[in-house]
């Protein structure tokens, strides 16, 4: 299930919307879009709609914006340190996309769970990166303090590095993923 951030949730739609949920990439042509996230879904679309002709900002909690390398024929030493996965470089990786069921049966549920969503931070492919860098304003180490509307425009209120700032945004678009939430599946009974 998309995941909006509680600061957002009572701001209606298309005014703020879940990246998954967003109009038709043109509809966003001469619009200032601010972008909530720092992974592939954000990053991406933060470029689409540059390359469209909005003024695009995004964002992210990180102190930096991370690119994955592209793949490229390594020594065999750093293959055997380090092999390549579905997911990623890396024997972890490994485990999880290519042995799923021995990192099942090996490891007890809150290692697996721990190691999963706190191993593979938001990045973004290494072919996008052109696309992106100065052509998107990136606001890093900020977190939105709050959101209203007014004129029909979003007003943020973003800490930045320590200080408050406040801006008016045409849309804003939360790219901040997904969750599982069995419980929200209608066509299960609540047993």
């Amino acid at each position: 299930f998309a995941v909006m951030p509680p600061e957002m949730a009572q701001i209606p739609e298309p005014l703020v919307i879940h990246s998954s949920r967003m109009a038709p990439i043109q509809d966003y042509h001469g619009l200032d879009v601010t972008i909530i996230g720092a992974g592939q879904s954000a990053l991406e679309t933060a470029a689409l709609l540059a390359e469209v002709g909005a003024r695009v900002r995004l964002i992210a909690r990180e102190s930096q914006i991370s690119w994955n390398q592209p793949l490229r024929q390594r020594p065999l030493w750093e293959r055997i340190r380090a092999p390549d996965a579905g997911v990623a470089s890396g024997w972890g990786a490994v485990a999880i996309s290519e042995l799923p069921r021995v990192f099942r049966w090996k490891f007890a549920p809150a290692k697996r769970h721990r190691y999963v969503a706190t191993s593979f931070g938001a990045s973004g492919a290494w072919w996008l990166r052109e696309r992106f860098e100065g052509r998107v304003e990136v606001w890093l180490e900020s977190r939105i303090e709050w959101v209203s509307v007014s004129d029909g425009r979003v007003m943020l209120r973003v800490i930045r590095s320590d200080r408050a700032q406040e801006f008016v945004t045409d849309r804003v678009i939360a790219a901040t993923g997904f969750s599982v939430d069995i419980n929200r599946l209608e066509y299960m009974t609540p047993q």
